[in-house]
Formats: C-alpha cells, structure tokens, sequence
C-alpha cells in the first residue's frame, strides 16, 4: 500500500498543520513500522500536486489544510483530492471551514446546542466608548483564524474601552481581518483529542495550566512557543463525562472525520463552553497537545496515534482485506 504525506514549504505553513518538517517527518517513521511505501512529499505549487495524482497514492495523508497561493488565496487539499479521487485522512472542505473560521465554528455548535462563549466580531472604530460593546468587561480579543495561539499576549484580556482599542488596531493591523472578541472566561482550561475507531469515538481529555502572570494564566503565544504550559490528567469522573460529552457533540456538530482537537473552558460558574475546534492538529513528537492528550489520558504511544488516524482513513478504500 502506497502512503504519502502531504505538507507545504516551511516559509508559508505559518504553523498550521501537523507542524515542521521534522512533524511530518515522524508521521512517516511511524507509518513506514507498519506500511512499506511510505513518502514525505513537500507541495509549493499546483504542479505538485498533480505529481502526487500522477503517481496515484492509494492514501494522501494531510498534513497541512491548504496550499497558499501566490495571489493570497487558500487551495483547498481536501476539495482537490476529492476532486482527483484520491482518499485522504482527515475532514473534508466542508468542515475545515469551521476550522479555519473561529467564528463559523461557534455559530456551527451552537445550532446544535453546544455552550460557547458571548462573542462578536469587531474592526476598528466600529464601536465607540459612548454607545459601548454588548458583551460587558473583561473580554478576550484573538484572531478571527490561526493556530498556536498566535496574536494572543496578555494584552488580549482587556477590561476598559482604551484597552480594547489597542488590541484591536493591533490584531486587526497584524492581519488585516475582523478580530473576535469574546467574554472572557477566567476558569480551568482544557484540550480534547478524538480520534475515529471503527464504530467509536476515543476522547481523551487533558488540562492545560499556563503559568501565573499577574494572577491570570493565559495560553498566549510566547507561552506555547517556549512550551510552559503543563499539562494535567483529569481525573475527575463526572468532570470527564461533562468534557468528553461536550467534544463530542462539538465534533459531529461540525461534520470532524478521523481526528480532531477541541479546545474547552470553563467560565467563572464552571460551566464548560466550547472554544475552538483543530482538524488538523499538530503532531510533533513529545510536545503537540494531540498526541500527548491520548498519551496522558488513554496511554496511547505516539506510533498508536498514528496507525489510528490512518486506519480509519484507509478504511475508505475498496481493497483486498489482506492489505488492511
């Protein structure tokens, strides 16, 4: 069976995905234990891609979402190996809109009935100190898409009108799209790995604590970038019903395949809410949040993680059982 990972070159990945080349490097030791056609294939442009058809994969594993064109817009994988007919791990087009649009996604889970933080979009000058918000101080302002918490400082926790006006104007200067700002939610944090296994869905669930700056814990930029964060089991029961529940019906909510990170917080009454939903979510080796939830939570190893996740994919295919 022949497998090839997919990512993009490492100046215009920006860190989504499975992360660096060395990331998606490990996806391929780990498959190549049990696959024995396994190849890392880097795509800059269109005309890579259709070498990866030419060559006709009997699975594309995804590593990155998109292929960032010159022009400045987003080629989408998922809708081009659809396309090609070439199976492929992870979401399709549809759902990794939710991913790439924080605000698409709460609207989307919270159709279907998922608790999600009071939000709004804003651009600069749209609200003045006079008329005010409709969503009372403190707030939490983030970029509208983006992974790895980038944007995110302590500055992003605002609790007066000059405070949002300057993490606004910067955000929205940083990449030029409206900002979502939301009610900050001052409880525990949380991240949820799921992975597809024939018939059923493995949740594993860990907590996530930043260190203390000014008695507040923000997972902002710096602290994910110098790694820390600590990263807990839960052992609490009925908190792991609650949680695990919640990334559930987040998951199907916004139509996941195969894999998924949902990132959860509580709020000042511990009622826990739905904050953001990764689909593809990284997998470096002994760091990302994804592989270690299901290291921490269910014992898995990292090689598991990545039979699992190809797997469920493959079982797309039509082929002889005696190549599954």
């Amino acid at each position: 069976m022949r497998l090839e990972v997919i990512t993009v070159p490492e100046e215009i990945r920006k860190g989504f995905g499975f992360g660096t080349l060395v990331a998606c490097q490990s996806v391929v030791d780990s498959l190549s234990l049990s696959y024995d056609n396994v190849r890392l294939t880097v795509c800059g442009s269109l005309a890579d891609l259709y070498c990866v058809v030419a060559r006709r994969p009997d699975l594309v594993v995804l590593g990155v979402k998109h292929l960032p064109l010159e022009d400045g817009t987003k080629f989408w994988l998922s809708r081009f190996f659809d396309k090609e007919g070439i199976v492929y791990t992870g979401s399709n087009e549809n759902a990794m809109e939710y991913d790439i649009n924080k605000e698409s996604a709460k609207k989307q889970v919270k159709f279907f009935g998922v608790k999600t933080a009071d939000y709004l979009i804003a651009i600069p000058r749209e609200y003045s100190e006079p008329v005010g918000l409709p969503i009372p101080y403190p707030l939490f302002l983030k970029p509208i898409s983006g992974a790895d918490s980038l944007g995110i400082d302590s500055d992003s926790l605002v609790r007066n009108f000059p405070e949002f006006e300057k993490k606004l104007a910067s955000l929205y200067q940083r990449g030029s799209s409206p900002v979502l700002v939301e009610k900050y939610l001052s409880g525990r944090e949380f991240t949820v790995a799921l992975i597809e296994k024939e018939d059923a869905l493995l949740v594993a669930v860990i907590e996530i604590i930043a260190p203390e700056e000014c008695g507040i814990r923000i997972l902002s930029e710096k602290v994910k970038t110098q790694d820390n964060e600590f990263l807990k089991e839960v052992v609490d029961a009925r908190l792991l019903v609650k949680i695990s529940n919640l990334a559930r019906k987040a998951f199907n909510a916004l139509g996941a395949r195969d894999f998924a990170r949902i990132d959860i917080k509580m709020d000042e009454n511990e009622e826990c809410c739905f904050m953001e939903a990764n689909l593809t979510p990284g997998l470096n080796k002994g760091s990302s949040y994804f592989p270690e939830a299901l290291s921490i939570s269910l014992g898995l190893s990292y090689d598991d993680v990545i039979g699992l996740i190809v797997k469920n994919a493959i079982s797309r295919l039509i082929v002889p059982s005696t190549l599954l």
